[in-house]
């Protein structure tokens, strides 16, 4: 059985959608396996039940760390993005956020990382 881990800075309505809803209907059909972690809460111990690792809709830069394990645990990685955060308006906060400097590096170090996006 597939074993997944989810990694999210912080569950968001998408993450039901993308994420729980999906994945639970496959683990209750006996498809895979899948725990869903927040960042503050990761344990890098957690990588040794892993398959593979879906990020979703990680941005921040404080998560760098958990992607540099992944990737040296050389676990699969699905980076699962369903917003262009590039094309966010600048008249919003979130907009501003998402055009500073170390979030921008950070969301092109996870599509550069990702063996999938999506």
């Amino acid at each position: 059985m597939l074993k997944i881990l989810c990694i999210v800075q912080t569950p968001v309505p998408s993450t039901e959608i993308s994420i729980i809803r999906p994945f639970s209907y496959l683990e209750k059909n006996r498809e895979i396996s899948w725990t869903l972690v927040k960042e503050v809460s990761f344990q890098a111990d957690i990588l040794e039940q892993a398959d593979i690792v879906v990020f979703h809709r990680n941005c921040h830069p404080n998560g760098r760390a958990i992607l540099d394990r992944v990737k040296n645990a050389q676990i699969p990685l699905i980076y699962e993005i369903d917003d262009n955060f590039f094309a966010l308006p600048e008249n919003l906060p979130v907009g501003r956020y998402m055009r500073n400097p170390a979030v921008v590096q950070t969301i092109e170090n996870y599509l550069r990382a990702a063996d999938i996006v999506k």
